[in-house]
């Protein structure tokens, strides 16, 4: 039998703990200045964060702003935020992923990706709300209201693009195959895949839809091309971790962050948009920007592969044709 401690004794080790603990603040805000005791006074009164505050739960059901009276345009703008949000915590391991001269260490890096790729299939599900859920006619109305924005338009997926492989890898695959692969990086830039896939389908001109983002976030990609010339996912593995025990593991999760990431998301982005603009006129209905939508969605017409030293040469050549 385990004799119980006696209450004093225990007070003891909470005095010593708690005394511990105020040296520890008192250090801290002596270092800043500040004076601890305003602080210890400020708890006396702070009700503390309940969960809306917190997540700022008010503020976000303000978010969504419909501009016609169609119901399902709510469920269109909620789907296409809630995405948007996934982006962001995808860009936030891979910026931990990323950060130059830290090595996280094998199984915290593999573990991470897993991350990113559990991210990337709730994304593939969620594409369901889409093409099971929204009412087709009601789209074809109020998807008018759109024009010329479109998902294209997304700056944090161009992010997690750069973000993930070197700048050469998102050019496509018929210019990839043709030109010298230490090509200046603005020269790149211009050559991009989803430059190429936003061209007007008529004239071959750039789209509105191209021209405004270019106008507005252009010099910020430039810039994010140049930060992560040398610190992109693909360079901080091959420099800190190709050759480590776990290197099996961490390749094997790339592979599946590649394949999740460039063949399932966009093949399941283009069976909702041949749901919803495919209808009896020849060819279809046009994208909200004006773009050759086909061509731009399916995985295989631009084959743009985050890590293509992972894949046998028929791999490459048979990228997206599957689906």
């Amino acid at each position: 039998m385990i004799p119980s401690q006696h209450p004093d004794s225990q007070l003891l080790l909470l005095d010593e703990s708690l005394h511990q603990q105020l040296a520890n603040l008192q250090e801290k805000f002596a270092a800043e200045g500040q004076n601890l005791s305003c602080y210890l006074e400020k708890l006396l009164y702070d009700k503390g964060v309940d969960y809306s505050d917190y997540l700022s739960i008010e503020t976000l059901l303000t978010l969504q702003k419909p501009r016609t009276g169609f119901p399902d345009e709510l469920v269109f703008i909620l789907f296409h935020q809630i995405s948007e949000l996934y982006f962001r915590m995808i860009l936030w391991e891979l910026e931990q992923l990323t950060v130059p001269v830290e090595m996280l260490g094998e199984e915290l890096f593999l573990d991470k990706i897993n991350r990113l790729n559990r991210y990337y299939r709730q994304l593939i599900r969620s594409f369901d709300i889409m093409s099971d859920g929204l009412d087709v006619a009601q789209f074809q109305k109020f998807r008018t209201a759109l024009f010329p924005g479109s998902g294209f338009q997304s700056l944090q997926y161009r992010v997690i693009e750069i973000c993930s492989t070197d700048a050469f890898n998102l050019m496509p695959r018929k210019i990839r195959e043709n030109i010298p692969e230490h090509l200046p990086l603005r020269e790149i830039f211009e050559k991009l895949y989803w430059k190429k896939g936003a061209l007007h389908v008529g004239s071959g001109r750039k789209s509105v839809t191209l021209t405004n983002f270019e106008m507005k976030y252009n010099a910020l990609l430039l810039q994010k091309l140049k930060d992560y010339k040398h610190r992109n996912l693909w360079q901080m593995f091959r420099r800190f971790y190709e050759k480590s025990g776990n290197s099996e593991f961490i390749v094997q999760a790339l592979r599946t962050f590649d394949q999740l990431a460039n063949v399932g998301w966009p093949f399941a982005h283009y069976k909702v948009v041949l749901k919803a603009l495919a209808n009896d006129r020849p060819g279809g209905l046009e994208s909200t920007g004006g773009t050759n939508w086909s061509k731009y969605l399916h995985p295989s017409s631009h084959a743009i592969i985050f890590f293509p030293q992972l894949w046998s040469v028929e791999e490459r050549a048979d990228w997206g044709l599957a689906h």
